[in-house]
C-alpha cells in the first residue's frame, strides 16, 4: 500500500475546513485528478490525467475509490485499491 501525506496551515476554524469535505473537492487536493463524483454511500468515481515517462505520453484514466468522512473525529479518508490518504482537521 502506498501512503501519501501532505500538510498545510489554514486560517480557518477546524469545523469550517471540515465542512468543505466534499467528493467534488478531491481535484483541489490531488493535482492529477480532474474529476470526482459520488456513486454510492462511500464510493466515488474519479478521473485523473497521468503523465508516465516513456513514449505513451499523457493519458486519462478512470477508477473507483472510497471517500469516508467522520464528523466526530473530523477526518476524511480517501483511498483506492492499494492506496489511502487520510486528512485530519483540527
Amino acid at each position: 500500500m502506498t501512503t501519501h501525506e501532505r500538510s498545510a496551515d489554514v486560517q480557518a476554524s477546524p469545523q469550517a475546513v471540515y465542512d468543505l469535505a466534499d467528493v467534488s473537492n478531491l481535484p483541489e487536493y490531488l493535482p492529477r485528478m480532474t474529476e470526482a463524483h459520488t456513486t454510492g454511500e462511500q464510493e466515488v468515481e474519479v478521473t485523473a490525467e497521468l503523465d508516465p515517462s516513456g513514449e505513451a505520453g499523457r493519458r486519462e484514466v478512470q477508477g473507483h475509490a472510497r471517500f469516508v468522512t467522520d464528523a466526530n473525529a473530523r477526518t476524511i479518508a480517501w483511498g483506492s485499491e492499494g492506496d489511502r490518504l487520510t486528512v485530519r482537521v483540527g
